[in-house]
């Protein structure tokens, strides 16, 4: 059963079914409307900080990269709380070596500070991501009795099988299409990887959730200042 799967027992319709998401499987993402899509998540560059020099090479880079793709692609900007969790836990690391009493104090109180800011001021961090999506043939277009039964809350499961063949099918294309983007993005110092099948839903739960969700570590800060 797919990650959306069990809300399509209901007899009434869910909110799942105006979902576009067929499943999550293999790292990718599956549509209702036959295609296949990965997700990489890319670092961004301070371009207003760079050389005139160094910055005329990224443009360069940049057209380079948009000259060679042959292929759609889509690049969504996400903005979130930003999460302070691993820049405290290394000054807790470095509190717990020291032992000098006022570098402890000094980043006890830093420490303290770091959070006040990211709870109370609800720091914002923007994360950059690029779609590359395939269309499978393989799924057919909804006929007008589909379309019928979808309107009656009667919408059509696509099976496992056929899901997993989606897949394989897409992984033939989409892949090398994945090491061609990565590669242009290294040549102008942008890092890139893959999400992971968890990190997808994750991201999903989020964009669809954005107005009462809030990442753990803030959430677990809020509680404490509320104590």
């Amino acid at each position: 059963m797919g990650i959306f799967g069990i809300f399509s027992q209901n007899k009434t319709a869910t909110t799942q079914d105006h979902l576009p998401i067929e499943d999550i499987r293999d790292d990718l993402v599956v549509l209702k409307n036959g295609s296949v899509s990965l997700v990489l998540e890319v670092s961004a560059v301070n371009f207003q900080l760079l050389s005139e020099r160094e910055q005329e090479a990224k443009i360069r880079g940049f057209a380079e990269l948009l000259n060679s793709i042959t292929f759609p692609l889509q690049i969504v900007i996400h903005t979130e709380p930003k999460t302070v969790k691993n820049y405290i836990d290394w000054l807790n690391s470095y509190i717990k070596k020291t032992n000098n009493p006022l570098i402890k104090d000094q980043l006890s109180r830093f420490i303290d500070f770091v959070r006040s800011i990211v709870v109370k001021q609800k720091v914002l961090q923007k994360k950059f991501y690029v779609v590359i999506p395939y269309f499978s043939p393989l799924i057919q277009k909804e006929s007008f009795w589909d379309k019928v039964k979808e309107a009656l809350g009667k919408k059509r499961i696509t099976p496992a099988h056929e899901i997993g063949r989606q897949i394989e099918a897409a992984k033939i294309r989409l892949f090398p299409r994945r090491d061609h983007v990565q590669k242009l993005f290294k040549r102008i110092g942008i890092e890139s990887r893959q999400l992971k099948t968890e990190e997808l839903v994750n991201l999903f739960y989020k964009l669809y959730n954005a107005t009462e969700y809030v990442p753990l570590e803030i959430k677990a800060e809020m509680e404490k200042e509320a104590i």
